[in-house]
This record gives structure tokens, C-alpha cells and sequence, in this order.
């Protein structure tokens, strides 16, 4: 093994990062939007919009990597490890990581500074070393105390990397894969797995074993896991596979960084697609207004049968009272009834129904940029 990716992941290099525009362009949907958007939906948009933003302000493109698992797997050993620091402490002295540890590259520390105000961290550090990316120490998911599990759980959103540690004997947790790894796979790609203490394996139990932990990550749904094996701490000699392990994440992050930001604003035009259905508005309304023109005055029956229709579609039509914005119709012929229709009830619901199609049309232009390749 010594030390190398089990599965190497493939890389495309890191291409031209257009995270900027991308939110730009979200930033503007979030405006036209905040109209007729749901409630719900809105609060999603909002509140994802500003992490991405702060987190892209306060870090630019420096990669935030986390070191997540169980207790007992080698976690802190590991980070002293990758870090070449003794910061965190394993074993008897830290059974448990109970709050995350950040090494910060040496020349990002003060321009990262307000990065852990934002997300609550006290214990930053500065790295030594030639360290180019930043690593955090996260709390053990499987603690007793929850508090823990919802640390890890609020910062996993602004990480490029998540590097789960295990080791030979908790691998294969249950717990571990069913409530942590499992609902966690719609970000596979954002995921690298480290077998820690390798070295109380012997040659042949260690294939084995990696074998077996695939199957299992594969099981979750991680498609195509990344797994490297590696003695953090081992009682005698060095650290096995650190350095490449090292170069694993640096190459993961090249790329993870746009992908991240790439696949969070897909998943929310998925998850506002319905809310930004077109409602057909001018058709629809031609028809009617031609038919309620014909038969005016009980045409207005049609009318305000349609406008109930049309909140159903867009609730933000509520606003008016189609029957007052008319007012006196005062018109004879049929056409000339449709167009002071036209001009009084129709220029009303284009005018609220407009951020509606404004938002579709730059939602459709952010799916266009973010399928752009890099």
C-alpha cells in the first residue's frame, strides 16, 4: 500500500473560477424574487446566498478542509500529522474533540481573522510550516453530547473538503455510516476517507479491509470514494502516507472550491424550480379578456374567475382588486372593451407578474453559467 490513494480521484485541473459571477447572478435573482417567492423559499435563497458570500468575503479562495469521524479514529493525531504541529492533543489527553481546531496558513491569519468570528471558532492557529490550505480539527460526530454533532453539522457547509477518518475497528460502525456518512453522500465529491493506524494491520488484512470499506462507502452512495491509508501516530518509526495524503488534498482542493460553490446554487434552483414556473400569463389572458369583452358586462364573471385561477400560480397577484382597477368601462364595441381591459386590469398583472419572469430569465441564465465549463 505505502501509503497511497486506494482509489485516486480524477482531476480536470482547476480551471477559471467564475464563483464572483455566479453569485452576482444569485444576488440578483434573490432581488427580483423576494416578491413572489414563497416565504420558505425565500428564507433558503437568503440565507444560503449570505454564506456563500461571507464564507467567498472573508476566505477567497483559500480551501477550508475538515478532519471528521468518530472518537477513537485518530483525528487529532492525524491533523499533528498533516500539520507537522503538535497542537491538538490525542489520545488520554483529548478523548474527544469538543470543539474545532484551525490551523491557518501563516500569511492568511489575519485576513481570515473575521472568517472565525463569523462561524464562532476561538481556537485558531497559525501554521509553521509550508501548509497552503486551512484545517480544521472537527468535533467527534459520534459524542455524547450533541452539542458536537451540531457543530460539525453548521460548518460542513462552509467547507471545500471533508477528509472522514476511520480506522480498523470502527470502519464498519453502523452508527457511524447509517447517521453520519449516509445522509451526507449527496456530497460525495466533496469527500476523501482516510484509514487511520494502518499500522496494526498486517499486508494482506489491510486489502482487505480497504476493499471492504469501499464496498460499504459505496453502499452509502458515495459513487466513487476516495480512500487513503495512512499510520497518523504508529509506536514505532514515522507516519505512513502523510505526504501523499498531503498531496491528495491539495489536489482535491484545486477544484472542490468552484465545485462546491457550483453544486449549492444548482441544488437551490432545483429546489426553487416549481416556485419559478412561468404562469403563461399572455395567452391566457387573451383568451379571456376577448371572451369577456364579447359579453360585457357579465364577462366580468370571467374575469374575476380568472384572476382566482391565477393566484394559484402566482400568489402575489393577491395584492388587486381586479374589479376596482377596472373601475367604469365605459367602452361599447367588443374591441374596444378588450383594449381598455388591456390597458387597465392587464397592464396591472404584467406590472406584479414582471419580477416573476425577471426572475426566471436570470435563474436560466445561472443554470447557463453554471453549466459553462470551467
Amino acid at each position: 500500500m505505502d501509503g497511497k490513494c486506494w482509489s485516486t480521484p480524477t482531476s480536470t485541473g482547476p480551471g477559471v473560477i467564475d464563483q464572483i459571477g455566479w453569485l452576482d447572478l444569485l444576488d440578483r435573482l434573490l432581488a427580483s424574487a423576494s416578491s413572489h417567492l414563497p416565504a420558505d423559499s425565500l428564507a433558503l435563497l437568503q440565507h444560503a446566498g449570505r454564506r456563500m458570500r461571507r464564507r467567498r468575503h472573508f476566505a477567497g479562495f483559500t480551501s477550508l478542509v475538515g478532519l471528521a469521524g468518530g472518537t477513537g479514529s485518530g483525528k487529532s493525531s492525524l491533523f499533528n500529522a498533516i500539520s507537522a504541529t503538535e497542537l491538538a492533543e490525542p489520545g488520554a489527553k483529548r478523548p474527544t474533540t469538543a470543539k474545532p481546531l484551525v490551523l491557518v496558513p501563516s500569511d492568511q491569519g489575519s485576513r481570515l481573522a473575521n472568517l472565525w468570528v463569523e462561524l464562532g471558532i476561538a481556537q485558531v492557529e497559525a501554521a509553521a510550516d509550508d501548509l497552503d490550505f486551512v484545517l480544521i480539527d472537527l468535533p467527534d460526530v459520534d459524542s455524547l453530547d450533541p452539542s458536537h454533532r451540531q457543530q460539525v453539522d453548521e460548518l460542513l457547509s462552509d467547507l471545500d473538503l471533508v477528509v472522514w477518518v476511520t480506522d480498523p475497528e470502527k470502519y464498519r460502525d453502523r452508527v457511524l455510516h447509517d447517521q453520519f456518512l449516509r445522509p451526507l453522500a449527496g456530497h460525495a465529491g466533496r469527500f476523501l476517507f482516510v484509514l487511520n493506524q494502518i499500522d496494526r494491520l498486517r499486508p494482506s488484512e489491510l486489502e482487505e479491509v480497504l476493499i471492504d470499506l469501499e464496498s460499504a462507502l459505496r453502499q452509502d452512495g458515495f459513487a466513487d470514494p476516495s480512500v487513503w491509508p495512512v499510520a497518523a501516530d504508529p509506536p514505532i518509526g514515522p507516519p505512513l502516507g502523510i505526504d501523499e495524503l498531503r498531496a491528495g488534498i491539495r489536489a482535491a482542493c484545486s477544484e472542490q472550491g468552484e465545485r462546491r460553490v457550483r453544486v449549492e446554487i444548482a441544488r437551490l434552483l432545483r429546489l426553487i424550480d416549481r416556485d419559478l414556473a412561468p404562469v403563461d400569463f399572455n395567452r391566457r389572458w387573451e383568451k379571456v379578456r376577448n371572451d369577456a369583452a364579447a359579453r360585457w358586462p357579465q364577462g366580468r364573471d370571467e374575469i374575476l374567475e380568472f384572476v382566482e385561477v391565477l393566484r394559484a400560480d402566482a400568489p402575489e397577484v393577491s395584492i388587486i382588486e381586479p374589479l376596482a382597477v377596472i373601475g367604469v368601462v365605459t367602452a361599447s364595441t367588443p374591441e374596444e372593451i378588450a383594449r381598455y381591459l388591456d390597458q387597465t386590469l392587464g397592464r396591472a398583472l404584467r406590472e406584479i407578474l414582471r419580477p416573476r419572469a425577471l426572475s426566471k430569465a436570470i435563474a436560466a441564465e445561472l443554470q447557463l453559467a453554471l453549466a459553462e465549463p470551467s
